[in-house]
């Protein structure tokens, strides 16, 4: 007699539930695709062109992008290398201390990888400590690098290369392992201009937007899966009472019409770039060749050491990733919140 108002209590509880982790769902998507867009409309134009080989040269990449009498605003470019077994000094301690490895680059500093300023450097804490004994009152210290004065502009923390620079005038590198080209908005950077026109060999070219977008999709697809799983569970709950085809026929249809909502919400979860798209579908040695750069592209990019002039634009991703899948976990428990509350009335 007392069981059923307190079975509907139940019922009524698990279903406010079941509302909140959609809600919770919902704003945890919305950090993700602000993630998704900010790694795109900030990073998006960055071009990357890397050599394995032969070193690209810095001097040669500085004139052609002046040969093609491109404004400012339109076209910079951060030019980066890794140099290992290098020396640190501090006169001022008489400290000398050799670092495994460290990162310098040169080029146009455009916000997008701000790291360090004009003769300045930054530290990680382990070779902080081993150059000034301590990690604390260091900025604005100076440190001998090559005969060259460098200011301690940050502290890096958390596992990080020992030391990041930017390259003076006079201590310009001429040969770098990668060249960034960031193009502005309504440029159109082509890298296979720069390889046919100019002779800029690279062995991979990364865009950064194919990498955003591709992200995106990712999030976009486990959002779709996390739906159907949301329409199979609770479709289950009502058709619970039918017979076996019925019941199959009820949450395959719930599932489609999940999918059909996710699609008209947040577009495709497939994202296929231009480079995939050939001038004939019958060239077998497009499909061979664009399979084998794809792959050499994107084992070269996981492979990068945390370091690199992108650590920004893969903050992004992490955040689009973690913040997609958090969403994905909460639809599948908000239907399982909402089957538990059906059974429950039925019951």
């Amino acid at each position: 007699m007392f069981n059923q108002p307190m079975s509907g209590r139940k019922s009524i509880a698990r279903l406010a539930v079941s509302c909140a982790l959609l809600m919770v769902s919902a704003a945890l998507w919305g950090l993700s695709a602000g993630a998704a867009a900010d790694a795109e409309r900030e990073y998006g134009k960055i071009v990357q062109i890397r050599s394995e080989g032969q070193l690209l040269n810095a001097e040669r990449m500085s004139g052609i992008l002046e040969r093609r009498d491109f404004e400012k605003e339109d076209v910079r470019y951060t030019a980066w290398s890794q140099e290992n077994d290098i020396t640190v000094e501090n006169y001022s301690l008489g400290s000398r201390v050799r670092l495994d490895c460290a990162l310098f680059y040169f080029g146009d500093n455009t916000g997008s990888f701000d790291l360090v300023l004009d003769n300045g450097c930054a530290l990680s804490e382990t070779s902080a400590f081993k150059i000034f004994g301590a990690t604390k009152g260091i900025l604005g210290e100076t440190v001998v690098i090559g005969g060259e004065n460098y200011i301690v502009e940050k502290l890096l923390y958390g596992k990080a290369v020992p030391l990041i620079y930017k390259a003076s005038e006079d201590d310009l590198r001429t040969s770098f392992d990668a060249l960034d080209i960031i193009c502005g908005e309504g440029t159109e950077f082509s890298a296979s201009e720069m390889r046919m026109v100019y002779g800029v060999s690279g062995d991979i070219t990364i865009y950064y937007e194919d990498i955003a977008k591709s992200f995106g999709a990712l999030g976009r697809l486990a959002l779709w899966f996390a739906f159907a799983a949301f329409a199979l569970i609770v479709a289950g709950g009502f058709a619970s009472g039918l017979n076996k085809w019925l019941r199959r026929a009820v949450m395959a249809g719930g599932a489609l019409l999940a999918v059909f909502c996710c699609y008209l919400l947040t577009g495709s979860p497939f994202y296929i770039p231009d480079s995939f798209i050939p001038t004939r579908w019958s060239e077998f040695e497009f499909w061979s060749s664009t399979f084998s750069r794809f792959g050499d592209t994107w084992n070269y990019y996981f492979s990068m050491r945390a370091y690199a002039p992108d650590i920004l634009f893969r903050s992004h991703i992490t955040k689009l990733l973690v913040f997609s899948l958090l969403s994905a976990a909460s639809i599948v428990v908000a239907g399982v919140c909402a089957r538990r509350a059906v059974n429950q009335k039925a019951g």
